[in-house]
């Protein structure tokens, strides 16, 4: 079981590093989405634990006719 402590340090890194023994060496695997919340699994090659990265919607970007995404001021 993963403490709040290492999940805050995990979070704070940015998915770098395995929040159990801080290897480098992670896949992410497959990922689901429901209303306004998305996650993935992850897992970590070197000790082989595996876990959720947990998602939430924060904003949209709408598209422009190539496909590209529109970022305004407030991005």
């Amino acid at each position: 079981m993963l403490s709040r402590k290492q999940k805050k340090a995990y979070v704070k890194e940015e998915g770098a590093r395995c929040p159990y023994c801080k290897s480098q060496e992670l896949e992410a695997g497959k990922g689901e989405f429901d209303m306004g919340v998305a996650w993935l699994v992850v897992t970590c090659t070197a000790c082989h634990k595996e876990w959720h990265e947990v998602f939430h919607l924060k904003t949209i970007h709408p598209l422009d006719e190539q496909g590209r995404p529109i970022f305004d001021e407030d991005d």
